[in-house]
């Protein structure tokens, strides 16, 4: 082991003592939540080549957040969160109620019949996150490293902690 790193580990030491859980906490969770922004990005541009016949106004289905448990780490999804956004639907079921048509649109639909027998087809699967996963994960390990470091510096800069 040489000097250099003895130092760096030592600086990583002071630095952890002076950051408060709370504060490495959201650190950690701001790093995913930058990082998990370039993924949807990609997701974004996936749904927008999409044949899908409004798939340019569903952009804001996809939906990244960094999870509370596992800190440093983030999700993507196409589940809508409440019916305050407009923007997951484009349908609406006999009673009005909003429907999750980016979710729908994903994994598509298996047959489907009325009450009476009519039948009502089935709707393809899209698959918009095909990819994804693929190129997601080359972009975290290429960013996230540097994003946390970035993320680090800010914080420490903010609590007025310097190197020697």
């Amino acid at each position: 082991m040489d000097i250099k790193s003895v130092n760096a580990d030592k600086e990583w030491l002071e630095l952890l003592d002076v950051f408060s859980k709370r504060d490495l906490r959201n650190v950690l969770r701001n790093a995913a939540s930058r990082t998990g922004r370039s993924v949807k990005d990609v997701a974004v541009g996936n749904l927008s080549t999409s044949t899908l016949a409004n798939a340019p106004a569903m952009k804001r289905g996809i939906r990244i957040y960094a999870l509370q448990r596992r800190a440093g780490s983030f999700q993507l999804t196409l589940h809508p969160h409440g019916k305050r956004h407009v923007s997951y639907v484009s349908r609406h079921n006999k009673k009005g109620i909003e429907k999750p048509v980016l979710l729908f649109a994903e994994e598509g639909t298996k047959q489907r019949q009325t009450m009476r027998g009519f039948n009502r087809g089935r709707m393809p699967a899209y698959h918009h996150l095909i990819g994804v996963e693929q190129r997601g994960t080359q972009i975290v390990e290429d960013q996230y490293a540097s994003v946390l470091e970035q993320a680090i510096e800010r914080k420490r800069a903010k609590l007025g902690w310097t190197t020697k």
